[in-house]
């Protein structure tokens, strides 16, 4: 075998200095991949990579709303950085969501708790997650723990 040279089976892969893949431009040089200009593949590219990434297992723990509106900040962050702008070029947000063809990230969290939820509920009566929910049915205090429940 000589180095340098990739095969599968009988046929040669070529070598080249820069290839497409998710609609993203990989550099030989870099690990880095280079986004092409159209907004449509960055919106893709944050789609299919970043969003997955971030709310990763995010369905399955409470979030509070200051923590929600902290990742939707750090999210039009990148959302902004991936189109060259700032905050002083005084773009809506919803101008840069349409632009890249996103979604709010609350939006996308709370379909993913819905889905995730679907998939507890449709589950055989003895699957972990079914149990800890009906667990935690049961035990939930009352409103107001001072006050005595009637009999």
């Amino acid at each position: 075998m000589v180095m340098g040279r990739v095969s599968m089976g009988n046929i040669e892969i070529k070598k080249v200095q820069e290839f497409k893949y998710l609609g993203s431009t990989m550099d030989r040089d870099g690990d880095i991949p280079r986004v092409s200009k159209r907004t449509a593949d960055q919106g893709k590219v944050y789609r299919t990579c970043v969003r997955p990434a971030i709310m990763y297992g995010l369905e399955t723990i409470p979030l509070t709303k200051a923590a929600e509106s902290k990742m939707e900040v750090a999210e039009m962050r990148m959302l902004r950085f991936s189109l060259g702008l700032t905050r002083l070029n005084r773009v809506p947000n919803a101008e840069v969501r349409k632009q890249l063809q996103t979604r709010r990230f609350g939006d996308k969290l709370r379909e993913s708790r819905r889905r995730w939820f679907g998939h507890v509920k449709r589950g055989p009566e003895d699957y972990g997650g079914r149990k800890s929910s009906q667990l935690q049915e049961a035990q939930s205090p009352p409103s107001n723990p001072l006050k005595v429940p009637s009999e």
